[in-house]
Parts: C-alpha cells; structure tokens; sequence
C-alpha cells in the first residue's frame, strides 16, 4: 500500500464539509456488520449502492433536502457522480464521495462509512487521514471473531481526542446461542478494549432494526433493551453531546483569527470537545426537535474557586425540567428515605415516590451482592403503563440517587438518560 498524494484544495474541502456538526465515522473489519448498523441508523440503505464494497472510498453522508452524490477527486475538484453505475472502481478515481440524504437523523450528526480496514486496497494512513475530519468512530466488531490485534492497532492509530468519544459495538451477539458464551465474549472485549472506548454495547442489530416506533417507545417486551438498541441509542446520543464544534462555524474562526497575536510562532488549531448535540429514539435514531443544548460553562478568573475549602454543595436539579414528558423529579438518600431536592410533581407526591423507591435501590444493590456482581448501578428503569420512573444513583455518592418520572408519549429515553446524567454531574453534596 503506497501513500496517496492529496492536494491542499482536497484538504479545504473536506474541512468544509465539516461544517456544523459532529462527525462520526463507522469503522471495522470487513463483515463486521458495518452496513446493517448504517441502515439502522438512518433508517434506510440511503446509499443503495451497487458497486463492490473494495471499490468504494471512504462515503460522507449528510442532510440535505435534495438528493446529490458527488466525488472529492484528490486535487480537490468535485463533480456529481452516479453511484447505481456497478462498473466503476471509484476508489481509483475519488478521495471521498459526498451523499446527500433529506433523513432525520442526519440532521445534527454526518455519518462516515469507512472501508473495512484490512481493505488491501486501502492506501497508507487512509485512517489517519479519516481521522483529521472525525469527532468520534462507531467501531463495529463481530462477536464471534471479536477484537483482534489488528482492530486494536487501527483503531490506535487515531487521534485520541477521536478514541476518547468512541463507541464499540459488538454486532451479531445474537449468532452466540448460549448466553455463557455471550459473557466470556463480552467479559474479553471489555477486559482487552474497556480502557480504548467511552462504552462498549451489545447489538443485535437486525433485531434491533425490525422493532417499530412504538415498540421502542413503550418496549412492552423488553425487547428494545435485550437487543442492545435502547443502550446503543443511548451511547450514540451522549457521544454526539459531548462534540463541541463552536471552533468550525465562520464567525468563530474569524473572531479567533482577530484575537491571534502576531508572532514569529506558528499557531495549532486544535478541536475542543464538550457540548450539545443529539438524536431521538424512535423510529429509527433520530435527533429529537426538542431536545436540550447544554450550554458551555463560562467563569471569570476573579470568581473561580477551585480548592476544596471554597466547594458550595449544590443539589439544583431544576435542569431536570426541560426533558421532554418531564412530571417531576427527587434527589433522595438511601439511608434515610429523604428528599435532599424536588422538582415538578404537582399532581405526584414525590415524598412518598422517594422513600418508596429507596426500597427499589436497596434492593437491586442486595440483589447484585448476592450474585456476586461487583459494579456500579448507571441507572434503573421502570416502565409503567403510561409513565417512566429513571433512577440513578450518584456515581460520586451512590448512596443518594435520583429519581425522574416522565410521561410515556412524549418521552424519549436515550435522551432523558442523557439529561439526567448532565444534571447529575452539576452537582455537589
């Protein structure tokens, strides 16, 4: 595999299509089950491509109300192309094909789909490449050949601030029959890649994919959890809103461009990560219309306080409100059944949901003592016939929890698990 020269005008334009919002890229092996997680994700086969899988380039696909597809030549020219024409190698031609799809879950993410990566067609340091123009990978590794020295070593190879919003998948759990092989399988890839990967999720993708709207909404079955969807949805949504891309829109390269000092030294631009942006959970992955942006955190240097003497406790959770189907909230110790906080409620007694669902926490932690699971609880979750009840205990302080109900037909609960865990982390006790 030879090195491929890319002019700087092929550089500006991928920079350019960028633009606004996060990028994620789906990586792994060939036959890791890239395309099903795609389609899932979107919905539909947007690309509906006839063209052998080694004669593709690296495809970016993002919103746009008309449908395009064009070719990034490596001088940087771009032209429209037709992707139904299954005669051409593309990838001998083009650096990059760009896809236009009007899909909702396009909206506040562009998805890459990337060669499988022992592709032996693939030029040198195409991933690194990949790399520059990506906020975090969706890596996809089939489960019954799972994480090989030669995923590790691409997957290293780029950028850490890329590896450090990553997601893994393990795709086709489903084709393990026995559930004592789906442990060891899991029980090895978190051992060898938990430390690599902001999470790691189970998917039976097809499964997952074949589920309504409503299915996932109200999950009568359970299915939407055992199939891995509502925990990917989750991952995906918290990934996407931990992507700060403010440093990409104009008026902020141009504002940093009139505060940059003139100095001999060459200045780095860097991207920063931390903030909001998302997808709902219904059909399929979408970005919710209503959802929260959290907004970054400003303090003056004359009001920072940072030791441990100056810490104020904090058990605002008045944030809560603005999830969607929100009825009310608590923040409750364990040990004595007492509300710290409320929020909502005006036609639920939150006292009494409190220290009943102490009961519930108390429970799951004997419960998981008795089977020797030695592990944090992230949350809990019960669903009623027209309500959702979260409970999450503190990660810092797991003996005070809280507990969130939400209006079943108006929640979306990847996104709520989100908000709660933001509001979770703004608070000092």
């Amino acid at each position: 595999m030879c090195a491929v020269q890319i002019s700087e005008s092929a550089y500006s334009a991928m920079q350019a299509w960028q633009g606004d919002k996060p990028v994620a890229a789906l990586m792994g092996e060939f036959s890791a089950g890239k395309s099903t997680l795609l389609n899932f994700i979107l919905g539909e086969d947007v690309a509906q491509i006839n063209v052998k899988a080694t004669h593709m380039p690296p495809i970016w696909i993002t919103y746009a109300q008309t449908p395009f597809s064009i070719g990034l030549r490596h001088d940087g020219t771009e032209e429209e192309i037709d992707l139904s024409r299954g005669d051409i190698n593309f990838r001998k031609t083009y650096l990059a094909i760009r896809v236009g799809r009007s899909l909702p879950a396009l909206l506040k993410c562009d998805i890459i789909d990337a060669p499988g990566i022992s592709d032996p067609n693939l030029p040198k340091d195409a991933l690194r490449f990949l790399s520059r123009y990506m906020d975090f990978a969706i890596w996809c590794t089939a489960a019954n050949q799972a994480w090989r020295q030669t995923e590790r070593a691409a997957f290293k190879k780029l950028a850490k601030s890329t590896r450090d919003n990553s997601i893994l998948v393990v795709t086709r759990v489903d084709k393990l029959r026995k559930d004592t092989d789906r442990a060891k399988v899991m029980k090895r890839i978190t051992r060898d890649a938990g430390k690599l990967f902001s999470q790691i999720v189970a998917l039976q993708t097809p499964k997952a994919a074949a589920l309504s709207a409503d299915d996932r909404t109200n999950d009568p079955d359970g299915a939407w959890v055992t199939t891995g969807g509502y925990d990917f949805e989750t991952a995906f949504c918290e990934a996407i809103s931990a992507i700060d891309v403010s440093d990409r829109t104009p008026a902020a390269q141009a504002n940093a461009s009139a505060q940059t000092p003139t100095t001999s030294q060459p200045t780095k631009t860097t991207k920063s990560a931390s903030a909001p942006k998302i997808s709902d959970g219904n059909s399929p992955i979408e970005p919710s219309p209503d959802r929260v942006a959290v907004e970054p955190v400003t303090t003056s240097l004359s009001n920072q306080k940072t030791t441990k003497e100056t810490k104020m406790a904090s058990t605002d959770i008045t944030k809560l409100n603005d999830i969607s189907g929100f009825i009310g909230a608590c923040l409750v110790d364990t040990e004595t059944g007492l509300m710290m906080a409320s929020e909502g409620g005006d036609n639920f007694d939150l006292e009494a949901a409190g220290a009943a669902n102490t009961e519930v926490v108390k429970a799951k932690m004997a419960a998981m003592k008795m089977l020797g699971i030695d592990e944090a609880i992230d949350d809990i979750l019960i669903t009623l016939g027209s309500q959702f009840h979260l409970i999450r205990p503190l990660a810092d302080t797991p003996s005070v929890f809280l507990y969130t109900a939400l209006d079943k037909k108006s929640a979306n609960l990847g996104m709520a698990r989100v908000q709660v865990k933001k509001v979770e982390n703004t608070l000092e006790l």
